[in-house]
């Protein structure tokens, strides 16, 4: 990345998902993400429907430079404790090990705070 790259993050939404199914349905994402299974089209909607009804989680869309290229989110969210858990994933391959997932990183640690 250069420091002309602009990481952001925004709200998951269903528009989202489509680009999403094709990430997962690499291999190695999959083994870095922990995933089991081959996703198809309909559980990969239907676990994206759970999600956006589930208010112990949020989820976002990664942006380089206004591109989709990865998603993040807090899961399990206790607010009365103040506790959460935070997962990342760089969908774009190209992307990886080049500090995307790091900026968005540090992004997602700061809007956990809020």
């Amino acid at each position: 990345m250069t420091d002309k790259d602009k990481i952001a993050l925004i709200s998951f939404t269903k528009d989202h998902v489509e680009k999403t199914y094709r990430w997962v349905q690499d291999p190695e994402l999959r083994r870095l993400f922990l995933m089991r299974g081959n996703p198809t089209r309909e559980t990969h909607r239907a676990y994206f429907d759970q999600v956006f009804k589930d208010p112990s989680q949020v989820i976002y869309a990664i942006t380089l430079n206004g591109a989709h290229v990865g998603n993040c989110g807090i899961k399990n969210i206790k607010k009365a404790n103040g506790e959460g858990e935070i997962w990342i994933y760089v969908g774009e391959r190209s992307l990886r090990g080049r500090g995307t997932g790091e900026a968005a990183s540090n992004l997602l640690i700061q809007k956990g705070f809020q």
